[in-house]
Parts: C-alpha cells; structure tokens; sequence
C-alpha cells in the first residue's frame, strides 16, 4: 500500500514536466509540418510545349519541385490554355494563375522602358545577351521599376534575333523598293518603311499560308519563329542583320510571393534570374544549329551586308529610334533614360563578353 501512494505522488510529481515534454513534441511537429509544406503554383504561357520556352517551362517546374525536395508543385498550362497572350499580364494580377510569362509586344504602351530593347538594329547579337542586359537595368537601376511594381519579377527576357528572310535575294535597300514585307508590329514597322519596303501587319501563324500565296515576299522573325513555322519551305534567303529582338518577361502574383516563406522563396530566385537566361540560350541554340542547318540543306542562303550598305541600314534604324522616343514624349513618357541605358550596355557587352 506504501509502494502504491509512492508511485502515485511520485506520477503527481511528475505530471508537469510529462506535459510540458508532450507539448514540446507537439511544436516540434507544427516545426516539422511547415518545414514540409507544399506551395502550389499555376503557370501560364502561351507556347507550345515543344517550343523553346515550352521545355524550358516544363524543366524549370521540375528543378525547382527537386531544389525544394517536392515542396514547390508547379503544374505549367502551356498553349494560352489559361487565356490569350495578351491575357497574360491580367490573369497573374488577378490571381487566376500564379505565374505567367508574356511578350511585352502585347501589352502596347504598357511596358515603354522594356520596349527598348526591341528597337532595330540596337546591337543586340543573341537572346542571352538582350536578356542579360534588360534584367541587369531592371536589377542595377529604378528605370524599369514602375513597370513591373504590381508584380515580381522572377526574369526579364528576349527572344532569339531576327533575320529578314526573302524569296528573292536582298543585298541593298534598293531591293526592298515596295516589297512587302510582313512586320511584328512597333518600332520595326516604320524602319521596314523607311528602308523602302512595305510593311504588313499579320500574325505568325498566318504567314505560312501569306507567303506561299504572295500576300508577302518576306518577313522579319526570329530564327525559332522561322524553324516551328517552317517558313524555310517558302523563303530561300535569310539576312543575318539581327534586326531586332523582342522582349518578355516572367513574373509572379506580388501577393503570391509575399505569402512565400524566405526558403522557398530563395529557391525560386536562385532558379530564375541570370540561371534562367542561360539555360534558355541553350533551348535557343539548339533551334539556331537547326534552323541553319534546315536553310542550307534545302539550297538556301544566309547572308550578310557589306559594311557600307550596314551603315545606310543602321542609319535608318537610328532614325527610328529617335521617333519611338518622340513619340513616347508627346504622351508624356520619358525613354530617352532607358534607351541611352541599352545604348551603353550594349557597348559594354561587347567589350566584356564578346
């Protein structure tokens, strides 16, 4: 009877620390559970999933789900399955989806500073390039900042250069005379013009059927463009002027990456951002080798202007330049800033890099 009321004083005794033992446990689960949260993502981008930016997506969702030991889920909508491309910009905003990538060319308007990098002939030699220098000014100044200030910016982009493909041989502007010419739309519109040619405005889906119809003799699109639409079919020649690149940008909902705790948010910047574009470069690359090899396996040209002729061509770009900033002051926008920016790391680039 002793030993019992012994035992029992000493289970009183001890009561406390058993509790406060349990309820230690009981954090460390909660700990433990945080710890394996999983965060859900939706993507949304408008290629197809073969495309360039279609695998690297689909790449990109599995390293960061792996970084994360399957804690970040993203499950990718390619196709503009969530809405249209100029859809995208809205329904990241609104929070339909968690994370899109858009082109800049259209959101007119929207994006002045961005467009920049767009601008003929500025001297941009492949989409690492024009990437790495867009996301440096948005990272190294406040140029771009408004732009982007209801959103996070995971990387800024551009697409691979732009040659002039032709049916007919182009060696000076004076072959372009009233040749029509199919055109993105923008700055590049007006410097097609001035070099004499006669810019048309239809989409890249349709061009295809506008080439092989003689609607138009040529076009200005970059080089996947004229691999995933087979315009190598129709157009012998290919200028390799690097006429122009396009902008995108991949972005999360603000909120969305606000909700995010510093370790998974950490993983995403360290997945996105200068390791992005130089894995997209290599998605890229792979394209150009075959683009190339397709043109000049089917009895194609890619061909280059003489120094002289370059001169007359980025004289009428420079011009355009100076108009796309007019135009922009008259509304009240100041470009002028941005595209000095470009300008100057343009020059940079080459003296590091190239």
């Amino acid at each position: 009877k002793k030993l019992f009321y012994l035992c029992l004083f000493l289970a009183v005794l001890l009561l406390p620390q058993l509790t406060a033992c349990g309820g230690e446990k009981v954090r460390n689960g909660d700990t433990n559970d945080a710890a394996n949260e999983v965060y859900e993502f939706t993507l949304h981008h408008q290629d197809p999933p073969t495309a360039a930016m279609g695998e690297f997506f689909t790449a990109y969702a599995e390293r960061l789900a792996d970084a994360s030991d399957g804690r970040i889920k993203i499950t990718v909508y390619p196709g503009a399955t969530l809405g249209g491309p100029a859809d995208s910009y809205r329904l990241v905003t609104s929070g339909i989806c968690d994370l899109a990538w858009g082109q800049v060319a259209h959101f007119p308007g929207q994006f002045p500073g961005t467009e920049a990098i767009s601008l003929p002939m500025i001297g941009v030699e492949n989409a690492y390039m024009g990437g790495k220098i867009l996301w440096d000014i948005y990272r190294e100044t406040d140029l771009l900042a408004a732009e982007y200030q209801d959103v996070h910016v995971l990387f800024l982009q551009t697409n691979m250069v732009a040659p002039l493909g032709t049916n007919k041989k182009v060696a000076t502007a004076a072959d372009l005379q009233g040749v029509k010419i199919r055109c993105s739309g923008g700055p590049v519109t007006q410097f097609v013009a001035k070099l004499g040619a006669v810019p048309v405005s239809i989409p890249i889906t349709e061009l295809y059927r506008s080439l092989e119809r003689n609607v138009v003799y040529g076009f200005i699109s970059d080089w996947h463009g004229v691999d995933g639409f087979a315009l190598v079919e129709l157009a012998k020649y290919y200028l390799d002027e690097k006429i122009q690149v396009m902008p995108f940008w991949f972005v999360m909902n603000k909120n969305k990456w606000d909700s995010l705790p510093p370790d998974i948010q950490e993983i995403f910047t360290r997945y996105s951002g200068d390791a992005a574009l130089l894995e997209i470069e290599q998605y890229y690359n792979s394209r150009l080798q075959k683009v190339t090899n397709d043109i000049t396996t089917a009895g194609g040209e890619i061909n280059r202007l003489t120094a002289e002729e370059r001169g007359k061509w980025k004289a009428a770009a420079e011009e355009t330049w100076h108009d796309w900033v007019r135009a922009y002051e008259k509304q009240g926008i100041n470009v002028q800033e941005v595209l000095a920016e470009v300008r100057k790391r343009v020059s940079e680039f080459y003296k590091v890099q190239l």
